[in-house]
């Protein structure tokens, strides 16, 4: 930044400035904080850069208060349904309002405000390439100095938040306009949630006739998040003469990651591992030993929700690749091929990887909460052999995954032999 815009900036008068213009008040603060950082990297003005804080400071509090108005604004038009999109949002599930439940279209990491000072705008890419590499300014050794912890990075919860919603952006279940699966923001210890394993039965009641109770329809699920590690091992040149590492390493972590995630979700038991759907979900719709699944497999399986008194609005089906393939290919006897049948074609289905061979679900995946702590740490070593000259690199999340109503999904399974 010259200075003649430096000067520019210092002519401004906040009392004077349109606030209904956010797009531009938003890039004025910026402008603000890049030209403190120009002068304090410069052995600038001391009187020119505490006015430049003063300002920016004050166009920051403006800023928050505006979004403010406009939350509330969303929210009084919300009519309490979780589908309305909302700039923050998540329901408070205790009274701190530190556990959180989050709708796959509300960002967690526009629940937590950035801190003040130089650092607030390192994203995600740079914050993991200064931990990596070094910082490149004042802004990222700010933010990775005060992450330090015996000898770890705990990453500040802003951008712990957004590497969160970066992982739900690539799951089918947690994405916006995915299967609808939620995500519940923990703290320290077990968190217990209620979970539906049966439907209550009503009954017309004669008078003076003893009633007997269904069998209790709730349990509880202890939410206990397991450690799950993403590592990556990087040769030192590759950190000094790569021009886009902030992306390689943010892609990385977030795809290794998202790959384990969505293997567990689908799986029965993993090791040292969350349950997953195949532990959970004990409603199955079989087709034959050594054949493929059809449309007939995910009618059958739609009317088995329907038998459950579940609601088609909010259903998905999940297939595996292969699956996915054969419904894909599947031709009728005139060599045509073969669309769904209409009363499941508008159920939005989604493909993913993590769904074992041969395997599909059907379902409301509404019921499927994915319970994450923020307290996301980087650990980086020594490359094992000092002769190869790299550093190894240590991702550590711990999350669980719970089924509120397990009768709400149905699996579609090859039969056993």
């Amino acid at each position: 930044m010259d200075k003649e815009n430096i000067n520019r900036l210092l002519n401004i008068d906040p009392s004077n400035f349109d606030f209904s213009n956010m797009k531009l008040a938003i890039e004025t603060r910026d402008e603000f904080l890049q030209a403190i950082d120009k002068l304090s990297n410069n052995g600038g003005n001391p009187d020119q850069i505490n006015s430049l804080v003063a300002k920016a400071n004050l166009f920051d509090s403006k800023i928050e208060a505006r979004k403010q108005e406009e939350r509330n604004g969303m929210r009084a038009a919300d009519n309490g349904s979780s589908k309305s999109y909302s700039l923050k949002g998540g329901k408070p599930l205790n009274e701190a309002g530190s556990i959180r439940l989050y709708q796959p279209n509300q960002r967690i990491a526009n629940d937590f405000n950035k801190p003040q000072g130089t650092g607030r705008d390192v994203d995600l890419g740079s914050y993991l390439r200064a931990v990596v590499d070094k910082p490149r300014n004042a802004a990222e050794r700010e933010v990775v100095q005060n992450s330090v912890t015996s000898g770890d990075y705990e990453l500040p919860t802003h951008i712990a938040a957004e590497l969160v919603d970066k992982l739900r952006a690539q799951n089918p279940l947690l994405m916006n306009n995915g299967a609808g699966s939620r995500v519940v923001t923990l703290e320290g210890g077990d968190t217990k949630f209620i979970t539906i394993d049966s439907d209550m039965s009503a009954t017309f009641h004669a008078e003076m006739v003893e009633e007997t109770p269904d069998d209790p329809a709730f349990g509880s699920k202890t939410l206990a998040p397991s450690t799950l590690l993403a590592m990556t091992e990087i040769s030192n040149e590759t950190l000094q003469d790569s021009a886009n590492i902030e992306e390689a390493l943010t892609t990385s972590f977030v795809g290794a990651i998202n790959d384990a995630m969505l293997d567990a979700t689908f799986a029965a038991t993993t090791s040292n591992g969350p349950d997953g759907l195949g532990t959970y979900v004990t409603q199955t719709e079989e087709y034959s030993n050594g054949g493929n699944p059809d449309w007939s497999h995910f009618v059958n399986a739609n009317k088995t929700l329907f038998d459950n008194n579940l609601s088609e609005d909010g259903r998905s089906h999940i297939l595996a690749p292969d699956v996915w393939s054969d419904l894909t290919l599947a031709k009728d006897s005139n060599g045509r091929y073969q669309d769904a049948p209409s009363g499941i074609r508008d159920i939005p289905n989604f493909t993913t990887s993590g769904v074992p061979t041969g395997e599909a679900y059907a379902g409301d995946f509404e019921n499927v909460i994915y319970g994450m702590r923020l307290e996301i740490n980087i650990r980086r070593y020594p490359s094992a052999a000092a002769k190869s000259y790299g550093t190894l690199f240590v991702a550590a999340m711990r999350y669980d995954l719970a089924v509120f109503r397990p009768n709400a999904l149905v699996r579609i399974e090859e039969a056993t032999a």
